[in-house]
């Protein structure tokens, strides 16, 4: 396996990682191109948070000769001291001097390319059928007892098939929506929510408007067998938008009030 020197400067602080492995690395390339404010190498956190540069170098010569390059006289003069560490930094041109620069095979997009390309799909939809600012608000939920990431997925993914007017699509993901997420409101499946919900009767009237009407119309759509002429789905069939807000609203104020 290939093991090189690494070169970071942030807005805090300047340190290198010498004789990291290939994997390790990649660990810094993924974190970097998801726009990540940390990655943890060899058990230690290494920031990138307000990254200004990054430097991959090989080292030529046997790396049992290291401690002995960095130590030597021509060396000294490009020891940068960490100010938060107070660990040597070993300098560019020392790095330089004795290895290849090959930052461009590892680093040859901007800081987070990959978040910000899903964050920039997502916004480039002409219009939404769960709120941008609903899924932002679940992303940030916080708790011991849900995994959210499911629920922003299928959130996200009824949003890009509204937009290309999928409506098979969105009728499925809404009803995978609803078994998903009853758990979270106290029941294991989301016709117990419908009818037994300790809420207000208008939150009521709505999760069973969405278990009687919402799921009926799903159904068709996955279970009726192929007929000699077909009407296909309007955007007016899978209109659920208002109460599906409200049932995301009530998950969210319910699991912010637990933490």
């Amino acid at each position: 396996m290939n093991h090189y020197n690494i070169y970071i400067q942030n807005y805090n602080d300047t340190y290198s990682l010498s004789q990291i492995p290939e994997d390790d690395l990649q660990k810094i390339v993924d974190a970097f191109d998801n726009g990540r404010d940390s990655v943890f190498i060899d058990g230690k956190k290494r920031i990138l948070l307000g990254l200004k540069e990054i430097k991959v170098y090989t080292f030529n010569d046997p790396w049992e000769t290291w401690h002995e390059f960095v130590n030597s006289e021509a060396v000294r003069p490009y020891h940068e001291h960490s100010r938060v560490t107070g660990l040597i930094a070993i300098g560019k041109p020392a790095l330089a001097s004795k290895g290849d620069d090959l930052t461009k095979k590892f680093f040859n997009n901007d800081f987070g390319w990959k978040k910000k390309s899903e964050t920039d799909n997502i916004l480039m939809l002409k219009k939404h059928y769960i709120n941008i600012e609903r899924i932002e608000q679940l992303k940030g939920l916080k708790s011991q007892k849900f995994d959210f990431k499911k629920l922003v997925r299928i959130c996200e993914e009824i949003n890009i098939a509204y937009n290309l007017d999928c409506f098979y699509a969105v009728g499925d993901l809404l009803r995978s929506l609803l078994d998903h997420i009853a758990p979270t409101l106290g029941h294991t499946a989301f016709k117990e929510v419908a009818n037994n919900y300790a809420g207000k009767k208008s939150f009521k009237d709505a999760m069973q408007h969405l278990e009687n009407s919402l799921r009926k119309i799903s159904d068709l759509f996955l279970h009726t067998p192929i007929q000699k002429t077909e009407v296909l789905p309007t955007e007016n069939q899978v209109e659920f938008i208002a109460s599906i807000d409200l049932l995301l609203a009530e998950i969210i104020q319910r699991t912010s009030d637990k933490v």
